[in-house]
């Protein structure tokens, strides 16, 4: 009942919280019986969902005692806890194949068992793949591949799982390409020989940037302070590191691919380091999401051609996100871990307006509106809650709905105003509000007065909201 000495998740250090966690991964080697064991891993998944390992050696731990379904069995239960799109943990994918793939049986055609198992592998390696550590996971995905893959599809699902292993800087990945070369020398096939020396470069590059890459995650993964910090330097790295796409137009077809190959690699690399940094920091670094969104955005990459469903699992679990749908997945994940970021739920909101999915827009802000976050302002009274969140739904509602349904949304905070509950910021965002979409200066005039007769510290809160009273307060010109 040993567990691994040394093992540290990648989950950002929480106070107390943490120091628990690592108590019982501790206790974990000095289990006195199987059943104490079983509670404490237990106790872990159910205390510390994030937490890859405890996972891992519940699945190991039941597989060893009554077989590979009921190792499936644990990560099924466990469902998005277990393997969310945003565990990057190579060793926890690759136990989670092994165990559909002892659970089902061979097929030498393509049917439901090869195409369950085979779209489990795919969903693996693209969360999971691009990680530095990823080797034995495409290690045991190129076995299948090669040995227990439908029979017409060995050949080409090997070839193409070693082509996407090959590039990713790591400790043991280099053999993928090792695997290619042999073949390349052993067969005739003239396209597979300069696609190989075509990726040479590429896998060179990739074998010199393997050594300082494991270190940063290596780095990140186990830090014992500044997590958030560490996990930032492994997205600029990859970032900084990745390929910019090939404009060049008088590429070779072995070119071309080998730097298609290269580029898709870099991006599954970003996007690899930003899930291992999500899933580290969750609800404390909602910002994450925000970039991770913004990155899928800057890409719409054709998608990636597999004989399984790939697409069925959606765009987070493409091994590089790309494209609109994508990013408002990642911000609605953003949105689940910090429901009360009012800059979160903005940015999503904003996104699915843009996508014309209005409604959504609307079920978001109003989610925002009954978390009721307090505000942050230091001249707010203690408690209040902050006004963003309805001067967003108004606005929204003023968008789609007209003046009238803007003005129906400042009427539902009447209450909290009367009691004084809300922040008084909630004033001069509907009388902007008033000015520039609705451009009734004389209602913009009235909420100010209204909102000093009940808050007369508005007008001191800063020096822009008194300018923008006096504004008002000017007579027009006839």
């Amino acid at each position: 009942f040993q567990a691994e000495d040394g093992i540290r998740d990648s989950v950002a250090s929480r106070g107390l919280g943490d120091v628990y966690k690592r108590q019982l991964q501790a206790q974990l080697a000095q289990a006195r019986s199987p059943e104490e064991y079983v509670d404490m891993l237990q106790h872990g998944v159910t205390h510390f969902p994030r937490t890859a390992l405890f996972w891992r050696l519940y699945a190991e731990h039941e597989r060893s005692l009554s077989g590979p379904a009921a190792g499936l069995a644990v990560l099924e239960t466990g469902g998005s806890s277990a393997l969310p799109w945003c565990r990057c943990d190579p060793e926890l994918w690759r136990v989670a194949c092994e165990l559909r793939r002892d659970c089902g049986r061979r097929e030498d055609e393509l049917g439901p068992e090869s195409k369950a198992l085979g779209r489990a592998f795919e969903r693996a390696v693209a969360v999971a793949g691009a990680a530095p550590d990823a080797a034995p996971l495409w290690r045991c995905y190129v076995d299948w591949c090669a040995n227990a893959a439908p029979v017409g599809l060995r050949k080409r699902l090997r070839r193409s799982a070693l082509e996407r292993a090959c590039l990713v800087p790591g400790d043991g990945t280099e053999e993928a390409y090792a695997e290619l070369d042999r073949e390349a020398r052993e067969t005739s096939d003239r396209e597979l020989k300069d696609l190989v020396k075509c990726l040479e470069p590429h896998r060179v590059a990739a074998r010199k940037d393997g050594v300082a890459r494991s270190q940063l995650w290596h780095a990140a993964r186990h830090a014992d302070g500044d997590e958030l910090g560490k996990w930032r330097i492994v997205v600029a790295y990859e970032r900084a590191s990745a390929p910019k796409k090939s404009t060049a137009t008088d590429l070779l077809p072995a070119e071309t691919k080998a730097a298609a190959l290269h580029y898709a690699c870099g991006r599954r690399r970003v996007a690899a380091a930003y899930r291992a940094a999500c899933d580290a920091n969750a609800g404390d670094a909602p910002e994450l999401f925000l970039e991770f969104a913004a990155w899928c955005g800057d890409d719409d990459d054709a998608p990636f051609e597999s004989p399984f469903d790939v697409d069925a699992d959606g765009p987070l679990f493409a091994g590089a996100p790309a494209g609109p749908e994508a990013a408002a997945r990642a911000l609605e994940e953003a949105t689940a871990a910090a429901p009360t970021s009012v800059l979160v739920v903005a940015a999503r909101a904003a996104l699915l307006d843009r996508l014309d999915r209005p409604s959504e827009a609307e079920a978001a802000l109003e989610a925002l509106v009954d978390a009721a976050p307090l505000t942050d302002d230091p001249d707010a009274r203690e408690g209040e809650l902050d006004a963003a969140p309805w001067a967003l739904l108004e606005r929204h509602a003023r968008r789609h709905g007209g003046k009238e349904a803007g003005r129906a949304v400042f009427a539902r905070t009447q209450g909290l105003r009367a009691s004084k509950k809300l922040s008084a910021k909630i004033y001069e965002a509907h009388a902007a509000l008033e000015l520039s979409m609705n451009g009734d200066v004389d209602a913009a005039r009235r909420t100010f007065e209204l909102g000093l007769s009940q808050r007369p510290e508005l007008l001191l809160a800063n020096d822009a909201t008194s300018v923008s009273y006096t504004h008002l307060t000017l007579p027009t010109k006839a």
